[in-house]
């Protein structure tokens, strides 16, 4: 399977409705752009995608799709659902994009401070074989407890253990997914048996659910770009 000029396309699920966040994808997040556009404006500037889709039964994601010059696909509103399955939505989106068997990578527009797309996409053609998927991923190694206040990953009392001699656990950060479409629609799933873990920081681990990280995004985001412009002692 490991095909370096096999195409792939790139998909931003978006829906209408957002229960946290009240217009979550479309209001303005940063210089006048909504997470949606910023999306778009970022996997259009890694030039590593054949294709672009916006997949919703929203008219506002399709008048955004129109006017950047994205694909869009169609979705049926059932699929658009705050109560349907998500195995559901993810085989009808993937479904609906063309091609035999592209490699799909799926985007969503709610970790606006992940940027990098060509690098993953690279890494998993090289890897395709020895993994059937790839995954961001946070590392951490943080003291967990469950809702009963008991220890998952470490012990209390003598056992006690320093932070940096804990297990090492990832968190998937849900801001890209990649695998073959015929793959994705076999497990009715984006990850696979054999998933590469692609890590990432924790600020491009950031994702978008409630207002409180709505903010959060924002102001990391604002920050980055005034560091970008600031100019190098270095130089």
């Amino acid at each position: 399977m490991n095909n370096p000029s096999s195409p792939a396309v790139a998909v931003i699920p978006v829906r209408e409705g957002s229960q946290r966040v009240l217009d979550k994808n479309f209001r303005s997040f940063a210089g006048g752009k909504s997470l949606l556009e910023l999306k778009i404006e970022q996997l259009r500037k890694e030039a590593c995608f054949e294709e672009i889709f916006v997949s919703s039964d929203s008219a506002r994601a399709r008048e955004v799709a129109e006017r950047t010059s994205v694909g869009f696909l169609p979705r049926e509103s059932r699929l658009c659902s705050a109560n349907v399955r998500w195995s559901d939505v993810i085989s009808g989106v993937v479904a609906s994009l063309p091609g035999d068997n592209p490699l799909v990578a799926w985007v969503h527009s709610t970790s606006p401070l992940h940027t990098e797309y060509a690098r993953p996409l690279s890494v998993f053609r090289k890897r395709e074989g020895e993994c059937d998927s790839l995954v961001t991923v946070s590392a951490f190694q943080e003291f967990i407890v469950n809702k009963k206040g008991r220890p998952i990953n470490y012990h209390w009392g003598v056992w006690h253990d320093y932070s940096q001699e804990l297990d090492e656990l990832y968190k998937v950060t849900g801001a890209l997914f990649i695998a073959r479409k015929q793959d994705i629609l076999q497990w009715r799933y984006l990850i696979g048996v054999k998933p590469h873990l692609y890590s990432v920081n924790r600020k491009s681990a950031v994702d978008i659910d409630t207002m409180e990280d709505f903010e959060l995004a924002q102001l990391l985001y604002l920050d980055h770009r005034q560091q970008l412009r600031r100019p190098s002692l270095f130089l």
